[in-house]
């Protein structure tokens, strides 16, 4: 049976809404109350399973064993495990906000379940913050007299933590979010609120009897408040996302405020970014181009220096490069957690790596959004190869050797990843920050790089 007057009505009763409203505030304390807990927790563990080593090893294995555990297991197993097995300080024993001395018990629980998990999700945004920052930072802090205290505290973790700032907003989300698991053990927050009043309805719309449409009302309005909150926090998050952090130099992560100061490079000392179609020859036409030019290349050497400098294989990087931006990741990995945290951590570590090869000499970088992590460089030439599809089919069948089947696949493929890996972590589309663009079918591999050639010593006055 459904009576939308009928059920919209339990809206309009005395206490309805400032008791879910009461709920969704508990929501939040809850929540934030959690993650803030877990960033100090989370940052302790990170900085033992990075840095603790020698005699202090037995701390990085107990950091990893703790991280692991939590991470691995499900949020709702330690919300029962700390309801009936963790302590409650006198202190919180009594009545508090309106809650019973029951109610507040349970509330304090739940906190302790959330910061037990949420914290060993946050080490690992931490982590990936921490191996962001080059090594030459640490080297540096010890050329000016400082301790590895004074290293971590002034120097590494600020710029950590603002790598790292909008992954930390998508974990509030994701808090707010499993905070509603309370609802199986509580009625604190919205979701248990809702379910009680649902529970009794019958009382509230004047049918006398529960009905279809009380089940849609009251779950519309949890839907709308928890919509409304974290969508604000996800247009939060998207904002920073799409900004790359600006830096002091050429490997630090620190986050300039006012407006961006341009970083003039020596007149000797240029980089050109390569962005390109998949099968546009776009990487053999880098190669080329470096030849004739006298300078290095960099393509696959940032993958297996990332994969060096964070302990992962190689194919690791590369499989979540190909994953960044899908929509279906992006379901099954909300923001901040498993997969996408690693791919964060990835570009962060990579984003590094490429600053500190401009710094180093003239290159040329092919992809991983260069163009925009290099975007305050002035002597910059972003570069985007491309061509007709059935020119790369005919490259793929010919040059690359695939089957026709294979070749229109990993066309397609390859095109969607790379767009929506420039997307999430280069703030728009590949050409976005293009100065030249290239049709490679038009003037093949070397004529194309003799163009360029041209071009970079005009404008760099080589």
């Amino acid at each position: 049976m459904i009576n939308w007057g009928a059920s919209l009505s339990i809206l309009t009763k005395p206490g309805i809404m400032t008791y879910i409203l009461k709920g969704t505030a508990f929501t939040l304390v809850i929540s934030v109350l959690a993650v803030c807990i877990s960033i100090v927790l989370g940052s302790v563990l990170a900085l033992a399973r990075n840095y603790c080593t020698g005699k202090a090893r037995v701390f990085k294995w107990l950091a990893t064993a703790y991280i692991e555990i939590f991470r691995n297991t499900p949020l709702l197993l330690w919300i029962f495990v700390c309801l009936v097995f963790c302590p409650c300080p006198e202190f919180f024993a009594r009545k508090m906000f309106g809650l019973t001395s029951v109610e507040v018990k349970i509330m304090f629980r739940a906190v302790v379940a959330l910061v037990l998990f949420t914290s060993s999700v946050i080490a690992e945004i931490v982590r990936g913050g921490l191996n962001s920052v080059p090594q030459g930072q640490f080297e540096a802090g010890h050329s000016q007299g400082f301790s590895t205290f004074q290293i971590m505290i002034y120097i590494v973790l600020p710029q950590a933590f603002r790598a790292i700032v909008p992954t930390l907003l998508s974990q509030v989300i994701t808090s707010i979010k499993d905070s509603s698991y309370l609802a199986n053990v509580a009625t604190i927050e919205l979701m248990s609120r809702v379910r009680k009043i649902l529970a009794t309805s019958n009382l509230y719309n004047g049918v006398g009897t529960q009905i279809v449409s009380d089940v849609f009302v009251l779950f519309g309005v949890a839907f709308a408040i928890y919509f409304v909150i974290n969508f604000t926090l996800s247009c939060v998050v998207r904002s920073l996302q799409k900004t790359p952090p600006q830096t002091d130099g050429a490997g630090g992560g620190a986050r300039r405020s006012g407006p961006v100061r341009r970083e003039p490079m020596a007149q000797t000392k240029y980089v050109i970014t390569i962005s390109r179609q998949f099968a546009s020859m776009g990487r053999s036409i880098a190669q080329e181009l470096a030849r004739q030019l006298g300078v290095e290349f960099y393509d696959r050497d940032i993958v297996e220096a990332a994969a060096s400098r964070m302990g992962l294989p190689v194919s690791t990087i590369s499989d979540n490069e190909e994953s960044a931006g899908n929509l279906y990741y992006k379901r099954i990995y909300p923001l901040g957690t498993g997969l996408k945290s690693m791919q964060d951590e990835i570009f962060m570590v990579q984003r590094n790596i490429i600053r500190d090869l401009a710094a180093r000499d003239s290159c040329i970088i092919v992809g991983r959004c260069a163009d925009a992590v290099l975007s305050d460089y002035d002597n910059l030439l972003n570069v985007h190869i491309f061509a007709p599809y059935e020119d790369r089919f005919r490259n793929c069948v010919e040059r690359l050797e695939m089957d026709e089947k294979t070749a229109r696949r990993m066309i397609d493929k390859v095109d969607r990843s790379r767009e929506a890996y420039h997307k999430e972590y280069g703030g728009g589309d590949a050409y976005v920050n293009c100065h030249f663009m290239v049709n490679s079918s038009v003037f093949g591999i070397e004529g194309s790089a003799t163009l360029l050639a041209g071009i970079a010593r005009q404008k760099f006055h080589l």
